[in-house]
């Protein structure tokens, strides 16, 4: 599913050419000044004079005084964002979900800067918002005049900025490796990813939903960034991941904490199956030695066993191991017994 219209790629929309509008002198030499604050000055100045010319009735547009500054600067920064878009000319890609109108901060808060992709994407966003994530300014990105030429793809961008605003993205279906170096980077930016991964977080879900097929790569991820809860919820999908099989450089990826805990998980699991098959039906005064026959099929499957075979595999296994009886009392006892076992199994922690 696409997420911007264009009209350069065959399943993106077309953007009808926008004309610019009359400029303002005043507003387009304030667009190359880096600092806000000093452009804010500067605006409040020439724009309350513009305006007592105009109408002596009409409100100031930007307010001066310390309890209206951050609103001024704000509506400052969107006043901005509407004149660099409204001095394109030409078709444009802009984000279907972060365009000029969006709602997405606080009631009636425009965006106030435009972040320009690699490939020429322009995404509208708050300054505040990204601000108030990042250790960093979003990477020193937030020091530079709107549009910001940012150094990902639209794509990359586009999980990004779903992430910080907590909007889900499943419907664009990105792949699980173009997600998975999105989160790297997201450290360069300022933003630890414990920050947007959580359990009831979009991103947390856009994951997920990648995890019954690339449990490994998901577990390597949140170790690397110790993201707790994908890791122990990704932890279920790696029962059967054979553990001879992880590399040096997975080894490294996930370090030795989540490694211990993966290896423990088999482990513990393995030893309470052990556990669970030491405990053989009644016996019974006949002929067959269901005990017996439980013993050797314990060991049998115990020995081949799998921290995430299945109950109904468990139960599988046990009656080809134990053969035939022809007692139908010794039949009813051992169905019992594996009932029980496969119940105590399927209770058995399956996460680290």
């Amino acid at each position: 599913m696409s997420f911007y219209n264009t009209a350069n790629f065959n399943d993106w929309q077309s953007v009808a050419s926008i004309t610019p509008l009359s400029s303002n002198d005043d507003l387009q030499n304030l667009g190359s000044l880096g600092n806000w604050d000093g452009a804010l000055d500067l605006a409040t100045g020439q724009l309350l004079q513009s305006d007592a010319t105009t109408s002596a009735s009409s409100p100031p547009r930007f307010q001066t005084n310390a309890s209206d500054k951050a609103a001024s600067l704000q509506q400052y920064r969107a006043e901005q964002a509407k004149h660099h878009i409204n001095h394109f000319s030409g078709k444009i890609s802009v984000s279907t979900t972060f365009h000029p109108n969006a709602q997405l901060g606080q009631p009636g808060q425009l965006p106030d800067i435009i972040l320009q992709s690699v490939d020429g994407v322009l995404f509208h966003v708050h300054y505040d918002v990204l601000n108030q994530i990042s250790d960093n300014g979003f990477g020193n990105f937030l020091q530079e005049p709107s549009p910001i030429a940012f150094n990902q793809s639209s794509q990359g961008l586009n999980i990004i900025l779903h992430a910080i605003y907590d909007i889900p993205a499943a419907k664009f279906h990105h792949p699980i490796n173009l997600l998975i170096d999105t989160v790297d980077s997201l450290t360069s930016y300022g933003v630890h990813p414990s920050r947007l991964v959580h359990r009831n977080s979009s991103l947390f879900q856009l994951l997920y939903l990648h995890a019954p097929q690339h449990p490994m790569e998901l577990y390597m991820l949140a170790g690397a960034h110790r993201l707790e809860e994908l890791a122990i919820m990704v932890s279920a999908h790696l029962l059967s991941f054979p553990l001879d099989r992880l590399s040096d450089e997975m080894v490294d990826r996930m370090g030795a904490l989540f490694l211990k805990r993966l290896v423990f998980l088999h482990l513990d699991r393995i030893k309470a199956l052990k556990a669970i098959l030491s405990q053989p039906p009644p016996p019974h005064g006949c002929g067959d030695d269901p005990q017996r026959a439980w013993a050797l099929a314990a060991a049998s499957v115990a020995n081949d066993a799998m921290a995430g075979m299945s109950p109904q595999m468990l139960v599988s296994s046990m009656k080809r191991s134990a053969g035939d009886m022809r007692c139908t009392h010794c039949q009813e006892n051992t169905q019992r017994s594996l009932g029980i076992a496969a119940m105590k199994w399927a209770n058995v922690k399956a996460t680290i």
